[in-house]
């Protein structure tokens, strides 16, 4: 008797679900099959269905005869490489389990390639500075706002905001009014 589990998803009824991967990056799941019968279990073709994205993909392309008792582990991978946005397709597992129900069975595969891009308004090129003009010493300038946007597709993460090399403790960075402290 043939069972598939999800290392990653103890919930894992039919769908692989990779979620949110950067274009370039790639997720790896972990597939157990398992053989919970008396006898070994032969699995004679693993397989992405017809129209299943290139960006996915598994490992071993072959398995060995599956002992009583015994899970084999198949890696499932998802990679996005060049367009944002969903994908999907299938896999299959054909074996020659005793239950004609369970000798090709097929799962989903669900994955989402995003790109996120940061974006600052207003642009400050050629010098990617802001320009506070002259300030008399123990004056404060008029502030200057910019807006940081995510302008791609999927989570962006702003982990940290600091002043630039060689800035001096003249300049203070707000985020809705409050202060952040700089390192620098």
């Amino acid at each position: 008797h043939i069972q598939v589990s999800l290392d990653e998803d103890p919930n894992f009824e039919d769908t692989i679900d990779f979620g949110e991967v950067r274009l370039g990056d790639t997720k790896i799941l972990h597939l157990q099959i398992c053989n919970r019968g008396q006898a070994d279990l032969i699995v004679s073709s693993l397989g992405l269905g017809p129209n299943s994205s290139a960006d996915f993909g598994f490992r071993p392309e072959a398995l060995p005869a599956v002992g009583e008792g015994v899970c084999k582990p198949i890696e499932m991978a998802y990679s996005p490489r060049f367009f944002a946005g969903p994908d999907e397709g299938t896999f299959y597992i054909i074996s020659n389990d005793m239950d004609p129900a369970l000798q090709r069975l097929e799962f989903f595969i669900v994955g989402n390639g995003i790109n996120p891009k940061l974006t600052v308004t207003p642009v400050t090129f050629p010098s990617r500075a802001f320009d506070f003009g002259d300030v008399l010493k123990g004056a404060t300038s008029k502030p200057q706002e910019f807006t940081i946007t995510n302008t791609g597709s999927g989570v962006l993460i702003v982990g940290d905001i600091k002043k630039g090399f060689g800035n001096t403790d003249n300049f203070n960075i707000f985020i809705g009014g409050v202060p952040i402290e700089d390192s620098t």
